[in-house]
């Protein structure tokens, strides 16, 4: 079996479908924020989780031989989680059947 690398791996077990379900809107506008703000983590679990995905992606803040490669920390992948566990607090349109046979 050929050893894959821990970025073959996160990359291969995103949560790309979920973000697609999500209006474009919401997750663009999500991604953006830079604020302090949560709309699932608290401040404390937000920091947690920021150390927490940097030992796992780190980057150039983290492992000075991963300079060049943006790790999990300058990816604000904090918020990306934070927007896909708060995904059901955002207002979305009904899904309707077509009823053609």
């Amino acid at each position: 079996m050929e050893n894959i690398s821990r970025r073959d791996f996160v990359k291969g077990a995103s949560l790309l479908p979920l973000a697609a379900a999500m209006p474009r809107s919401a997750l663009a506008r999500a991604l953006a924020d830079t604020s302090a703000t949560y709309r699932f983590f608290t401040k404390h679990q937000a920091a947690v989780v920021i150390d927490a995905t940097a030992r796992l992606i780190p980057g150039p803040q983290d492992d000075p031989s991963e300079t060049g490669h943006p790790g999990a920390r300058e990816a604000n992948v904090v918020r990306y989680i934070d927007t896909m566990l708060g995904a059901f607090t955002f207002p979305c349109t009904p899904i309707s059947r077509s009823t053609s046979s």
